[in-house]
């Protein structure tokens, strides 16, 4: 099936990548500390409840209407009666509020009490915003954070015990971060059975998460994950899924007006499926008197006609007048076209919200139904802090209640084979004025996951469209979104996804993104270094137990990577100022960590000169402040090694830069030159004979292509293992790929000097672009100077055309004697401890 192309209009799909354990900030809150947690019932708000009182919060909770509330111990207990929005505002008073925790992990909510929850949602963000917004003002964070309780995966993966539909949530939560980009927002998804204290200490930990930009979190025991964009499909079901064809009878809601109708003809053009479309709208003809008017004279003409009866005629009341006719024409122009096609089209006036009337509407049709697309929305947009719970109601009525009722209707006498939901990126990235329709789409995403897990053999799609060029979009709106650089979805080319969705080759889609992979808001400005100190905890556990590391082993003892150390400094600096670090000056090991495996307590430094006192599991504390440095953006870092008694002292630091304007530098085509005329020499024996104690996964010097005392020049090529789900990562660092570059002065050092050393120092670093992973680059040593403890040197590394990727200048290597017959096989036995 073939459409008209669009530039960066597309189909993208919705995938889960795992994340790293989060980086907490210390001292995130203030001291004195209020905690209002929204209790749905569910059997996590206890211990989330009895977590923050251990950790110093003050806790209110309010219990949900129906006697749903948990029995826990708080500060506070309070209960609403009722869902109205009048008692929500007399319950949650005016005062300190720092957390609001929003419960919604209930299991088995049906699709009114689902509609009804997720909309009080909405009232609750809008009721708590000031008081969050005035603590974030007076400093400190301030937080909205909702709990689900699905699968361990944001309901990405289908199953689980909790509501499908209450995962609608995520969209309120991205949808406030645009809003109120000063309140930290997000989601917490945990897979249920996991255990109560794990779960405590997991949402402890997201709530003083440094990552701020990050909506949606889902835990299980195997770790942490979130919801991204990918270009790649899931992996495909082994159940096939059938094609549409002239068998199928299609109910669709909203489908005789609008966007929907120009993609049913796009389908039924292809394949001419029948047609039961759903509509509020009644049908007739144009009485006599408009016939042949439109516009402003169709206008006045109503308006003259209201006169005539004596009533004043008002712009609320020729305007409803004026949609009524507007809209029947629309209609029947719709079912024109469509049956202009050879489809069979039925249309039946319906308000899909009414659940006895849907049911009443389809029993003639029930048993032959097929397939639903779901394409009826209103839109009610404001802010969150000028909701009104009545529009919400609205709008999730017609996108949630409004599809139930029509499951419901069809259960068990239709055998449901496509189900496509019109779902938006105001859901799936949230979008500012549109809080409950974000809700609603999100819902329908969750939802759409958890019907394809019910039914492999059913096309089960939930589209998220972008902004379409037609319909609501005005000149107005045109620019703004080209502003943003947002593209605008032709109706061909929407229409033509559309209808390949029902293709057999889009049979296992399941939830997409239809257009431009851009939110319709604009994203918050970049972060920018720290305005103040900052002190952030890095948990050294997630990479103790990494391979990585039993092959980073010197006499037994597992030592942190420099280049390791240096991606903790690197991973937290972007986190924490939402740029790239480019460049980096002073970096220094002091005492560097080791992970001691063989349980004695002697323990070693990355200089082996450790008096190896305490022993744990430990941590980097690492104190950030905005640089002296005069390159701008900069900031300073400090990291400490602490263990768990709490002793601690100074490992590494530098200074890390965030500027893109650095130049590259200049090609390198003399390198290039020399790697092609050089006799190429096997370098696997350095791994052997004691000049490189590197295990498997480090062992990435692969050849030598010149050596002598003024150039060292290497060729290398490793996989990238991505330690601890790429903690120790920054956008172009590899700690993996970035320790061939010291191993290689290490060679150097071996070869000329005939010593074991280690790198101590690196004075500069810069970035241009990433080490490939997998694929041979060259490794330059050059600019030697020798000293009598050791060398100083640069290191490049380039691509085979000479293009210069990284540099390292000033590394300083540092010789130590007592290194020598420790550069051994590394081991990968014991558990790991941290000596500090």
């Amino acid at each position: 099936m073939t459409y008209p192309a669009a530039d960066g209009v597309g189909r993208t799909f919705a995938g889960i990548r795992e994340l790293p354990v989060p980086s907490t900030v210390v001292g995130a809150y203030a001291e004195q500390r209020t905690a209002l947690v929204m209790d749905d019932g569910s059997t996590l708000t206890q211990p989330l409840v009895a977590a923050l009182r251990a950790d110093g919060w003050r806790v209110e909770v309010v219990g949900l209407p129906d006697g749903i509330a948990t029995s826990v111990e708080a500060d506070s207990v309070r209960s609403l009666r009722t869902w109205e929005a009048e008692e929500l505002a007399r319950v949650v008073t005016a005062g300190r509020l720092d957390l609001v925790v929003q419960m919604a992990a209930a299991a088995g909510q049906n699709w009114s009490d689902a509609a009804r929850r997720l909309g009080h949602t909405v009232l609750v963000a809008k009721q708590t915003q000031p008081a969050l917004k005035a603590a974030a003002a007076a400093g400190g964070r301030a937080a909205f954070v909702a709990v689900t309780q699905m699968d361990g995966a944001s309901g990405y993966r289908g199953g689980g015990t909790g509501s499908a539909l209450l995962g609608g949530v995520s969209g309120l939560v991205k949808t406030l971060a645009i809003e109120t980009p000063e309140i930290f927002a997000r989601t917490v998804d945990f897979a249920p059975g996991m255990d109560a204290p794990t779960v405590a200490a997991r949402f402890l930990g997201e709530i003083q998460d440094l990552a701020t930009g990050i909506a949606d979190v889902a835990h299980d025991a195997d770790g942490r994950r979130t919801v991204v964009p990918s270009a790649e499909a899931p992996a495909v079901h082994v159940t096939p899924v059938p094609e549409i064809s002239t068998r199928d009878l299609l109910v669709v809601t909203g489908g005789a007006r609008g966007i929907t109708a120009d993609c049913l003809e796009a389908l039924v053009t292809a394949r001419p499926a029948g047609l039961l479309l759903l509509g509020r709208s009644e049908v007739s003809a144009d009485p006599g008197w408009a016939l042949g008017l439109e516009g402003a004279a169709l206008k006045g003409t109503i308006a003259k006609r209201i006169a005539a009866t004596g009533e004043k005629p008002t712009p609320r009341g020729v305007e409803a007048v004026y949609r009524e006719v507007t809209g029947s024409r629309e209609i029947q122009a719709n079912l024109a076209r469509l049956r202009a096609t050879g489809a069979t089209v039925e249309y039946v006036t319906v308000d899909i919200t009414d659940a006895e009337a849907v049911t009443r509407a389809l029993a003639p049709y029930a048993a032959r139904v097929t397939g639903v697309v779901h394409g009826a929305g209103v839109l009610a947009d404001r802010l969150i802090a000028d909701k009104t719970q009545e529009e919400v109601a609205k709008v999730l009525g017609t996108k949630i209640v409004g599809l139930g009722n029509v499951l419901d209707a069809l259960r068990g006498t239709a055998a449901l084979r496509h189900l496509v939901f019109f779902s938006s990126v105001a859901g799936f990235f949230g979008n500012r004025g549109q809080s409950d329709y974000a809700v609603a789409n999100e819902a329908l995403n969750r939802l759409a996951v958890r019907l394809k897990h019910e039914l492999p053999s059913a096309r089960v799609t939930s589209v998220n469209w972008g902004a379409w060029d037609g319909g609501m979009v005005t000149d107005d709106l045109r620019r703004m979104f080209a502003s943003r650089g947002v593209e605008l979805v032709p109706v061909e080319t929407g229409a033509g996804i559309f209808a390949e969705q029902f293709t057999a080759a889009r049979g296992h889609d399941t939830v997409i993104v239809a257009g431009p992979l851009k939110p319709l808001s604009a994203a918050p400005a970049d972060g920018a270094a720290p305005p103040v100190s900052l002190l952030v905890d890095r948990t050294l556990a997630d990479i103790a137990a990494e391979t990585v590391l039993a092959d980073h082993a010197i006499g037994g003892r597992r030592v942190l990577p420099a280049t390791a150390a240096l991606g903790a400094l690197v991973n937290t600096t972007e986190t924490a100022t939402g740029k790239p670090v480019t460049e980096v000056s002073g970096f220094r090991v002091f005492k560097g960590v080791v992970l001691d495996g063989d349980g004695s307590g002697n323990g070693a430094d990355a200089d082996a000169g450790n008096d190896g006192q305490a022993r744990g599991a430990g941590r980097l504390r690492l104190f950030m402040e905005p640089g002296q440095a005069t390159a701008p953006g900069s900031v300073d870092v400090l990291a400490s090694a602490v263990d768990d008694a709490g002793r601690s002292r100074p490992a590494y630091g530098g200074v890390l830069g965030t500027d893109p304007t650095a130049g590259r530098p200049a090609d390198r085509p003399d390198l290039v030159r020399a790697a092609r005329e050089a006799d190429r020499t096997d370098a696997a024996h350095l791994y052997r004979d004691g000049t490189l104690f590197h295990g498997p996964t480090l062992r990435g010097i692969r050849g030598i292509l010149a050596a002598d005392e003024r150039l060292l020049l290497i060729g290398a090529r490793l996989g990238d293992t991505r330690p601890a789900r790429g903690a120790y990562h920054g956008r172009f660092h590899s700690p993996v790929l970035a320790d061939l570059m010291l191993q290689a002065a290490l060679v150097w050092v071996r070869r000329f000097r005939n010593r074991a050393c280690l790198p101590m120092e690196i004075a500069r670093a810069r970035y241009f672009a990433e080490l490939p992973t997998d694929q041979e680059f060259l490794i330059a040593v050059e600019n030697i100077v020798a000293g009598p403890a050791g060398i100083t040197c640069s290191v490049t590394a380039l691509d085979r055309e000479g293009r210069v990727l990284q540099v390292m200048e000033g590394v300083s290597v540092v010789e130590d004697p007592q290194l020598e017959g420790k550069f051994g096989p590394a081991e990968r036995t014991g558990a790991a401890t941290v000596t500090v």
